[in-house]
């Protein structure tokens, strides 16, 4: 059995700094706390001032608790967290004054829908920069970077990057079977163009939620395009309907779940190495070669802080923050054609059931469409991902890698058109080539304050997550 991944309170970074400049040893103060030697190197060599600043501000909070906070106040704040959360799910950049007003629209909505009796119903807030200051060492977010108004992307970024990653290779001696890359995204494993008729009833369904179909996917594989990790599913349950009775291991996925479907920095780190260092090995021991790997990927919140230590065999590389869209392999093709072969089966089986004998309405069958049936197309789209795919999605990053003769195929134009002719042939309407690009661009959608009211503070508490405070740019 793995050992679970322990997490560094920032009390226990304290009493490590405490002991370090007392002259304990990095390496006595690793093996008392039961600890990774570069773990607490990079907490001596690296944190202590943004520590020490934390713990100030924690401090001085915790003095102020005495004071009653409004129990509106705490349930906006709950909401806000959430929000803010999927917004850094979404890659969506984040500034102050955007939380600020987020703020001050989830506190007005809260008031309307209290009644005026209620403790702090009438109060106005303003979050003010006090407040902000306040919030972000009370949230206890995940690894957040609020970024400035403009989202777009950084090209003389991604550029020095290209260098710093041909040194990197060079100096490490990696082949392309060595260097990895891998992405989460979001998939709507249940939803069809919304012009569709199936999926203007259930929208108009009494209790229907959109979010509750979508699930997270961590894809990935390496620069030669022989090797693709097995998905990592998480979705909003660990035990659906569908799947009881299911031996897990038997599923095209390996299976996790929290309230969100999101990505947590446990989940992150149970994933590399109760999964991708099992199937990391058997690929290295199958090629004859040195289980040595280069993994990129970018700077996520669900991205652990502290990665030198999760795995001695993975060196992974953070790629700079708005370089995604241009470099990140996964982005580049093989994400998008993935997501089309999912749909065109998912498609192709609807209108299969709707054809037969005994054939079910499309209503019927979407009913009956369930996670574990989700489950299996995503490891049959996963299959059909080629390895010309694979390999030339690396183009922008490092062209260097590609193969001999090696030509790209971009899936997506030949799937969609065969989806329209489908749709068309059995007079499904809704589903033209815009329609099907629409939803095969689908980004997770914002949050909502409806939606957030909606959800409830119940769900707004995560246990898996890493209690960081949110960083601003400087």
């Amino acid at each position: 059995m793995s050992q679970k991944h322990k997490q560094i309170s920032v009390e226990l970074k304290l009493d490590i700094l405490k002991r370090f400049k007392s002259g304990e040893k990095a390496t006595d103060i690793a093996k008392h706390l039961n600890l990774a030697s570069s773990t607490v190197r990079t907490i001596c060599n690296r944190d202590a001032d943004q520590i020490t600043k934390f713990a100030k501000t924690a401090t001085s909070l915790q003095s102020q608790q005495v004071k009653v906070r409004s129990p509106l106040l705490i349930k906006m704040e709950a909401l806000l967290s959430v929000w803010i959360e999927n917004e850094n799910q979404r890659k969506v950049p984040l500034s102050k004054l955007i939380i600020q007003n987020k703020a001050i629209s989830i506190f007005h909505d809260l008031q309307n829908d209290t009644p005026s009796t209620s403790s702090g119903s009438s109060k106005k807030f303003e979050a003010s920069n006090g407040w902000f200051q306040s919030f972000k060492s009370r949230a206890n977010l995940h690894n957040i970077s609020l970024k400035g108004e403009s989202a777009s992307a950084d090209k003389p970024a991604a550029e020095k990057f290209k260098l710093e990653l041909q040194a990197i290779v060079k100096e490490g001696g990696y082949s392309r079977k060595q260097v990895l890359n891998v992405d989460e995204t979001g998939l709507y494993w249940k939803r069809l163009p919304k012009k569709t008729y199936i999926s203007k009833a259930e929208k108009s369904a009494p209790g229907y939620k959109a979010p509750k179909d979508r699930l997270t996917l961590l894809l990935g594989g390496n620069a030669e395009g022989d090797f693709k990790f097995k998905p990592f599913l998480i979705y909003q349950s660990e035990n659906p309907r569908a799947l009881k009775n299911v031996n897990r291991s038997d599923l095209p996925v390996h299976w996790r779940a929290n309230k969100k479907a999101w990505m947590t920095a446990m989940l992150f780190t149970d994933w590399i190495k109760n999964c991708a260092v099992p199937e990391l090995k058997d690929y290295c021991c199958s090629q004859k070669i040195d289980f040595k790997m280069l993994l990129l990927m970018d700077n996520a919140p669900g991205h652990p802080i502290y990665s030198d230590d999760i795995s001695e065999n993975i060196k992974i590389v953070l790629m700079p923050p708005n370089t995604t869209s241009i470099i990140q392999p996964m982005d580049q093709g093989v994400i998008p054609n993935f997501k089309s072969y999912y749909l065109r089966r998912t498609f192709s089986q609807l209108i299969e059931a709707t054809d037969k004998a005994d054939k079910l309405t499309i209503p019927q069958f979407w009913k009956d469409y369930n996670i574990k049936m989700a489950v299996e197309n995503i490891g049959f789209a996963w299959k059909e991902v080629k390895v010309t795919c694979m390999n030339g999605s690396w183009g922008n990053i490092w062209p260097e890698c590609l193969l001999k003769n090696n030509v790209p195929i971009n899936d997506i134009p030949t799937v969609r058109e065969e989806i329209a002719n489908l749709a068309r042939e059995n007079n499904i309407e809704g589903m033209g080539i815009e329609d099907i690009n629409e939803l095969l661009n689908l980004q997770d959608e914002e949050l909502t304050n409806q939606m957030l009211l909606n959800f409830g503070t119940e769900h707004t508490l995560d246990d898996e997550t890493d209690p960081t405070v949110i960083q601003t740019e400087p």
